[in-house]
């Protein structure tokens, strides 16, 4: 899996292994785990595509910024 997992879901699952220790160690049962782990993992890829999301708008929005100053440069030369 990781050879194909994005980055988000790599940090998700490292985040998952610790919470599912510390499950363990709390004794809380496999189906009990698996079930909190399920809605922590959906929110957490959640959260973590908003951001990338976010980053790529203003990535864009940060592009078409130069690329416009950029032009109006080369038509005022």
């Amino acid at each position: 899996m990781q050879d194909y997992a994005t980055l988000e879901q790599l940090v998700v699952l490292s985040n998952l292994e610790s919470i599912n220790a510390l499950l363990i160690h709390q004794k809380i049962s496999q189906s009990e785990r698996i079930k909190e782990l399920n809605q922590i993992a959906i929110a957490q890829m959640s959260s973590l595509i908003k951001k990338k999301a976010n980053k790529t708008v203003k990535m864009k929005n940060l592009i078409i910024h130069i690329l416009k100053d950029t032009n109006n440069e080369i038509n005022s030369s």
